[in-house]
């Protein structure tokens, strides 16, 4: 059941990644017109190549794709064509830093705006489009939002004024992991599997993927000057106070111990006191990353490889198609391109080993055995933890002494569980059961 102060999202617009693709904790884009019958839940089977539950939207690629190329001339069309797929690369890129490479360190590119004389955050690498005009503000119950964008007027500057005005010339803003406000098209809970500490300039930034719990998290912003309380409050309501509490620093004051990313990593190494900052990502990685951006960007040769060819092939479609007519087959080439990308970091064995696939083909068996092929890769991609990798999974939080840990189970039990011949442990998609271990190939049905 959804909470009446809830949000629930339509599918048709959803961004998928971190601040660099334009949307601070992976929020969905909104469209305010539409009615409460088009945003009911829809439990219709969704095709594997639209990626579902794996944080990669392919829907709303497609949408933003041919909205570019609509009342475009001919002589117009190969601009907005490039123009295009520049963006869906950009996507597939950022998917790989955060999903697939599971980077600690992820890039963030901001631009500005002058909009009736007032300066606003603009995302270049997406046509300038505002930031505020792609944050749901009903994420967190609107925490997220005022963080950003409160104005001094109604109670203090939030980052964008803060930093756009020069009053402020570094923002850090602490995004614990878990309960969002947000649910899917089909009613389920999406919660931000990442703790993520976004470290801006007017210009952009870093933000730092963690494991802080929330008591830890509160610290960070009292090293940072910005002290919070906690007492009596739940989980819900400290995400929400130490999300809308950014700590906004003028790192030019000759007091100040804080002058960029590099140092809020140190502060937060010191807090959480372990090796690894993110994963089996160590402190030392990240402090790589930070001061070589350049690494961020490393990619893998085969990654470039499959860009190409989508490029390609969309290009040839729309040679001999309408833009509109070809809706479903960009979705497939958009699909395949990022499970075939996925397939080189995938630890989980498909069922099937190869198939070459026809993007304008609708047969059922040829869906099936591409199903199969990719299986194993569509199901590594669902375990993955990044900003809203949890779409269409359901998932418990319980409190422990080192913050929020996460158990996923539906109505079959425990999304987990170790194969008896291989030992290694299965990660199943929520309301579906497995046949064959994902590593050796055991059949595992029950019987």
């Amino acid at each position: 059941m959804i909470e009446s102060n809830a949000y629930q999202i339509p599918t048709e617009e959803f961004s998928s990644s971190h601040l660099a693709t334009f949307a601070i904790d992976g929020t969905r884009r909104t469209n305010p017109d539409k009615s409460p019958v088009e945003n009911q839940p829809n439990s219709s089977e969704i095709p594997f190549w639209l990626l579902p539950g794996t944080g990669f939207f392919v829907e709303q690629e497609v949408d933003k794709f041919l909205e570019g190329l609509k009342g475009k001339s001919k002589y117009e069309q190969e601009a907005a064509v490039d123009k295009g797929l520049a963006k869906i690369r950009i996507s597939i890129l950022s998917y790989e830093q955060e999903f697939l490479r599971q980077l600690p360190v992820l890039p963030i590119v901001l631009g500005t705006k002058n909009v009736n004389g007032e300066a606003k955050f603009s995302c270049p690498e997406w046509g300038d489009e505002l930031l505020e005009d792609v944050t749901i503000k009903q994420e967190r119950e609107g925490a997220v939002w005022n963080s950003f964008f409160k104005k001094k007027q109604d109670g203090g500057a939030g980052v964008q004024e803060a930093l756009l005005s020069g009053e402020k010339d570094l923002a850090v803003i602490v995004s614990p992991k878990g309960w969002t406000n947000l649910y899917d098209i089909e009613g389920n809970e999406i919660s931000h599997k990442d703790n993520q500490i976004y470290v801006l300039t007017k210009n952009g930034g870093f933000a730092l993927r963690n494991n802080l719990n929330l008591e830890q998290s509160r610290e960070l912003l009292k090293n940072l000057g910005v002290p919070i309380n906690f007492s009596n409050q739940s989980i819900k309501t400290r995400i929400k106070t130490i999300v809308e509490h950014p700590a906004l620093l003028k790192t030019k004051d000759k007091n100040s111990s804080v002058r960029s990313a590099l140092d809020v990593l140190n502060i937060v190494e010191d807090i959480q006191k372990t090796k690894h900052i993110h994963l089996d990502k160590t402190f030392e990685h990240a402090k790589q990353l930070l001061s070589n951006p350049s690494l961020l960007f490393n990619t893998k040769e085969n990654t470039i490889e499959h860009l190409g060819k989508f490029e390609t092939a969309v290009k040839q479609l729309l040679k001999e198609n309408d833009p509109n007519s070809i809706r479903f087959q960009i979705e497939k080439l958009i699909g395949y391109t990022v499970l075939d990308i996925s397939e080189a970091y995938s630890k989980f064995k498909s069922i099937k080993e190869a198939v070459i696939y026809d993007a304008n083909s609708k047969d059922s068996s040829s869906y099936m055995y591409d199903f199969q092929k990719y299986s194993g890769t569509l199901s590594y991609m669902q375990t993955l933890p990044g900003c809203s990798s949890s779409g269409d999974r359901k998932s418990t939080f319980l409190s422990t002494s080192l913050g929020l840990r996460e158990v996923g189970e539906d109505q079959y039990g425990s999304l987990e569980f170790t194969c008896d011949k291989c030992s290694k442990v299965n990660v199943r998609p929520l309301g579906k059961l497995l046949t064959n271990c994902q590593h050796c190939g055991k059949n595992v049905q029950c019987v």
